[in-house]
């Protein structure tokens, strides 16, 4: 709940009264009311990585996955990193993923062997969040089925980058 709190604050949705005061409140000309059709069923799962990726492209491929779920939409992503990330523990490295015209970069920080030689650690943290309406339609929709309309900013149809 606390991911889905955090989207509405930072898409400037709002209630269109003042409580306070009790009087009805004129909303900003920014803020119109706006449709958000509640998505159709889940965000799919993302496929799994093929066999024979090399590490970079296996690390690239999860982050993929990783910005749709930041997006909570449906979509294709694409990713890069450079090609300095090796399993080595300790290796730094930043890696970007697309999505509908949005890039959003993850530092990336290489950990320890895993209980195999074919598993490593790794730490992903995005530099930025992922607002799409898709995303605050889901979430709207799936904390309160009665909601028609949103009083909010406008919200890009693709994808927005959100400051952490």
């Amino acid at each position: 709940m606390t991911v889905g709190a955090a989207c509405l604050l930072v898409s400037g949705c709002g209630a269109g009264g003042d409580e306070a005061s009790g009087k009805a409140a004129a909303p900003a000309p920014s803020l119109l009311p706006q449709k958000l059709t509640p998505p159709e069923g889940k965000v799919p799962e993302y496929p799994e990585a093929p066999d024979g990726l090399a590490f970079t492209e296996i690390v690239a491929h999860e982050l993929e996955r990783r910005t749709l779920s930041l997006a909570n939409a449906t979509g294709k992503s694409s990713g890069a990193c450079p090609d300095e990330v090796s399993s080595k523990a300790g290796t730094q490295v930043t890696c970007t993923v697309s999505f509908k015209g949005v890039d959003v970069e993850w530092n990336v920080t290489i950990g320890d062997k895993g209980w195999s030689d074919n598993v490593v650690e790794y730490q992903a943290v995005p530099q930025t969040g992922l607002l799409t309406r898709e995303g605050v339609a889901r979430i709207i929709s799936g904390n309160n089925h009665e909601i028609d309309y949103a009083l909010c900013n406008k919200h890009p149809r693709n994808g927005g980058r959100t400051s952490r």
